[in-house]
């Protein structure tokens, strides 16, 4: 997974991504805890999408650090795993 961060606006940032990958095939948008349908809160945007047989996935966040900003995070899931955001199983097999 790859972590970026810039001083953009969360709700900046959800739109450029939003317009760049909407036209992709297998296309998902998804807001976490706390968040707005336009992204802002503190649980961020993810999308999702897929590029042959890989499921790529961005989320976006507000940044935690003092200096503000946001942070993107980009990554592959892998094939086979459910490509919706919020629940799974941690290693004592319990649901989150």
């Amino acid at each position: 997974m790859t972590a970026l961060w810039t001083k953009d606006s969360l709700d900046k940032v959800v739109s450029w991504y939003r317009n760049q990958l909407k036209g992709k095939t297998g296309f998902k948008e998804s807001t976490g805890s706390g968040a707005t349908t336009s992204g802002t809160g503190t649980g961020g945007t993810s999308f999702s999408f897929t590029s042959g047989s890989t499921t790529k996935n961005v989320m976006i966040r507000k940044s935690s650090q003092s200096k503000g900003g946001t942070v993107i995070m980009i990554g592959d899931m892998p094939q086979g795993m459910p490509s919706g955001q919020g629940s799974g199983q941690n290693s004592s097999g319990q649901t989150y």
